[in-house]
């Protein structure tokens, strides 16, 4: 990913989501399970990865609109109605640009989990080539002088044209044509190759077939018209046989004789050649590393699809389970609040029934102690209780 150092358990933001719910889409779309997340790595989330949280994808937007701004900038002021007027402008813009740029690159740097690999990236590099230029100049640059014609500032300046690469960090595409032209290297490299045996061959050829005849005089090389031939030289000759092979002909050098003109036809069918089979190459790489990325939006795509099913369904299911232990409490209470008035009943009346027992038993037990009290009372005179006379 163009040396950008990541964590693969910062890639994706689920905050708001229960635990649970949030493991499991986590684990579907092949992520590794979040531990608690320091401040570090909460602050490389956000400045690294934009699809790690809203904020992120709002710093991403603005740095993307703030290399838009650097470029154009870049580009306006080189108008000549602006060459030398409001620079103030200009200078502003560019500061305001370079102090976002720092910011962001240094937060990076700080906050990277790996600083060697973070160093080596390429997109990395890239960032700092963007925002060094500024601070060169800044340093090579003396009070009052504002001419900025010497060779060093010119090359420096030429150097911020690299802060449009910048924004291939946030594009899919260009990491896609990146890397198809990472895995067409090698036939690249054979392009290459042939160029530069048929610049070798071909601009011989054209250079003995055009080159005319040597005036000592001049000491050129002059046609037979007596004009100075275009074809001074095999390495003067460079020039006209990439431009034929490219198919590009500007047309400023061209041969006149018969011998010139069959070899320029046969630089231009062999240029054709040289270029159709690496180029095809690079498009079939291309559209291959077009469809993993298809793929793999598809696949998760297809993972979010499930999960929302499975969520709805457990959701739905959750429902009815909750229905049912509702049903089943009630249910249960109502049979417990019978139960215990039943109990409370029951108690009522055994509690009754032995007052009652317990009652009848004194009324008994007192009518036969009167009985007995009369009979001896018949029998002779009255008996103390407890049977003494």
């Amino acid at each position: 990913d163009g040396g950008r150092v990541r964590q693969r358990s910062v890639s994706r933001d689920f905050q708001g989501l229960p635990p649970e719910v949030a493991a499991l889409m986590k684990s579907a779309a092949g992520m590794e399970e979040d531990e608690e997340l320091t401040l570090q790595q909460r602050i490389w989330a956000l400045v690294d990865d934009p699809g790690s949280s809203q904020w992120a994808q709002i710093i991403a937007v603005w740095v993307m609109a703030l290399i838009g701004l650097s470029c154009t900038t870049f580009v306006l002021e080189t108008l000549p109605q602006f060459h030398r007027q409001q620079s103030g402008v200009w200078d502003a813009i560019e500061t305001f640009c370079i102090i976002n740029f720092t910011l962001e690159y240094v937060t990076r740097l700080v906050t990277c989990p790996e600083k060697i690999p973070f160093l080596k990236g390429v997109l990395n590099i890239i960032d700092l080539v963007a925002i060094a230029p500024w601070y060169i100049e800044l340093a090579l640059s003396e009070p009052g002088d504002d001419s900025g014609s010497s060779a060093v500032f010119r090359v420096v300046r030429l150097v911020r044209v690299f802060r449009v690469f910048k924004i291939s960090r946030y594009l899919s595409w260009v990491k896609i044509f990146a890397s198809a032209m990472y895995q067409s290297a090698q036939p690249l490299g054979m392009l290459l190759f042939i160029m530069a045996i048929g610049t070798i061959v071909f601009s011989s050829a054209i250079f003995y077939a055009e080159r005319g005849t040597w005036s000592d005089a001049e000491e050129v090389w002059l046609r037979d018209d007596g004009t100075a031939s275009p074809y001074q030289s095999i390495p003067a000759s460079f020039w006209w046989c990439i431009i034929t092979m490219t198919t590009v002909g500007y047309g400023d050098d061209y041969p006149v004789t018969v011998t010139g003109k069959l070899i320029a036809a046969v630089t231009s069918l062999c240029g054709i050649l040289v270029l159709a089979i690496p180029i095809t190459v690079i498009s079939t790489n291309f559209n291959e590393e077009y469809m993993k990325l298809k793929k793999q939006r598809e696949t998760v795509r297809a993972r979010m699809m499930l999960l929302k099913q499975h969520f709805k369904q457990q959701k739905s299911g959750l429902a009815a389970i909750n229905d049912e232990i509702q049903d089943l409490v009630s249910r249960n209470t109502r049979d417990m609040m019978a139960e215990m008035s039943d109990l409370v009943e029951m108690s009522r009346e055994e509690l009754t029934a032995e007052i009652q027992e317990l009652v009848r038993i004194a009324y008994t037990r007192r009518q036969k102690m009167l009985a007995e009290a009369a009979l001896s009372e018949a029998a002779g005179g009255p008996r103390r209780p407890g049977g003494g006379v």
